[in-house]
């Protein structure tokens, strides 16, 4: 409960502090790097994405930027050959971030160990570059194994698979833990907020809060900490035990749907869009948990979220919502977003999520990814 009012209390009394527009000067020195630019990345005061190129001669060139202080800056490497091909797309080497801070910033990096680099210039980025000296090896480890794996043709074999999914999961663990260190030892800069609200979904909600109030009062008083404190106050309300929030929403043949319609039976919501492939991998398993468990008292909705216009948008839904045969009820979110947005009221941000509610309208559990978990909870509630 003393979290809960600490927390409570800082939303009502928090003073935001504003971050003053700051002129800095980018300076990039580049050794081995085959292209005569790079780019130079950020989102605005009004989460607009903007970009600059930075012209490069033998290897070094400047830009000189006006953004809000503690913005976070990335450059973003445009070697081709850095990029990973695949049948589905392409995969593009780590960017490498640092912050907006009044002056001058100098990143030096060998393009044969990007994104390990040296970055100074300030006092956020002195502080972030005592992380970056182990986090930036731990990328470079990251994306050299992606190579390598990607190169090998091994994907189809499962005990290949098995081993390179267990290494990437070290390298992230090792980097998290590093991440994590720095944040415990450094609640009063900036850095270390940025890095928490990063990692928002490694925690438990309460052990994020806690990380969180540790942090000093001005970072908690910036902008971005503003924004977690409210983060933090929607993910307890969708704790399990909490009432699942209600919506009314239009289904794919013009019916109303409203979750309180539902009272009296469990409802499992699955969060997915068409662009999302993990999703549509796991659909022929979500087609075999309908037809298990709605025999046994269960209903299923699924609430699409996509990207595009109006009439792309649900052609494409329509037709892979045939495709993988999803038979029961389904939404799209896009519809009357403005009066009912239902992936921001239940704060979803990774895709596939499912909430399972029970039948008094409280949520049971929220489960991204595989399966496993959810399997497991649905066989102890139905007895299968």
């Amino acid at each position: 409960m003393k979290k809960i009012s600490s927390l409570f209390f800082f939303l009502l009394f928090a003073v935001v502090t504003v971050a003053q527009e700051v002129g800095l000067t980018i300076h990039v020195s580049a050794a081995n790097y085959p292209v005569d630019s790079i780019a130079l990345v950020w989102f605005d005061s009004s989460n607009s994405y903007q970009r600059k190129t930075i012209s490069l001669k033998d290897g070094e060139g400047k830009i000189h930027v006006a953004v809000p202080g503690y913005t976070p800056l990335y450059l973003i490497n445009q070697d081709e050959a850095q990029r990973i091909r695949f049948d589905d797309g392409v995969t593009p080497p780590p960017s490498l971030l640092f912050f907006a801070e009044e002056g001058d910033v100098t990143i030096s990096f060998d393009q044969e160990k990007w994104p390990v680099a040296a970055i100074t210039g300030g006092e956020l980025n002195t502080a972030y570059m005592r992380l970056w000296k182990i986090a930036g090896p731990l990328a470079f480890e990251d994306f050299a194994l992606r190579v390598a794996f990607n190169a090998s043709g091994a994907k189809d074999d499962g005990d290949a698979n098995q081993r390179y999914t267990e290494k990437l999961a070290d390298i992230r663990n090792t980097s998290d833990m590093a991440k994590k260190s720095f944040i415990s030892e450094n609640p009063a800069i900036y850095v270390s907020l940025f890095l928490l609200e990063d990692l928002f979904l490694h925690y438990p909600v309460e052990a994020f809060e806690e990380q969180f109030l540790n942090l000093s009062d001005e970072v908690r008083g910036t902008a971005l900490g503003i924004k977690t404190a409210a983060r933090i106050s929607e993910a307890k309300a969708l704790l399990p035990n909490q009432l699942a929030p209600d919506f009314s929403k239009t289904d794919q043949n013009g019916d109303t749907i409203r979750l309180s319609s539902y009272r009296g039976k469990y409802v499992l919501i699955a969060f997915w869009g068409t662009w999302c492939l993990p999703c549509r991998k796991l659909h022929p398993h979500l087609v075999e948990l309908y037809n298990k468990y709605t025999p046994l008292g269960i209903e299923f909705i699924n609430v699409a979220m996509e990207f595009g216009t109006p009439e792309q948008v649900r052609d494409e839904w329509i037709r892979i919502t045939s495709d993988d045969h999803l038979t029961w009820t389904q939404i799209l979110n896009n519809e009357g977003i403005d009066d009912c947005d239902v992936v921001k009221l239940y704060a979803i941000q990774i895709f596939p999520t499912k909430v399972l509610i029970d039948a008094d309208g409280k949520i049971v559990g929220r489960y991204t990814g595989e399966t496993q978990e959810l399997d497991e909870k649905l066989g102890s509630l139905f007895g299968q």
